[in-house]
């Protein structure tokens, strides 16, 4: 499971964005050793931001 930073509106939506820190599953597929890459997307409260504005699509 990677760490990525992520966005929360108060609309209750929110965005990822960029990668912080990959997961060994990662890792190993930027070095061409497995097929798939991560797909668990996960954010510490640390890489959390709450902004209080509502989302685009709102």
């Amino acid at each position: 499971m990677c760490v990525h930073r992520r966005v929360i509106f108060t609309c209750g939506h929110y965005v990822w964005q960029d990668l912080l820190l990959p997961c060994p599953t990662e890792r190993a597929f930027d070095r061409g050793e497995r097929f798939e890459a991560c797909d668990i997307m996960w954010a510490h409260p640390y890489s959390t931001v709450k902004v209080e504005t509502s989302c685009r699509r709102c």
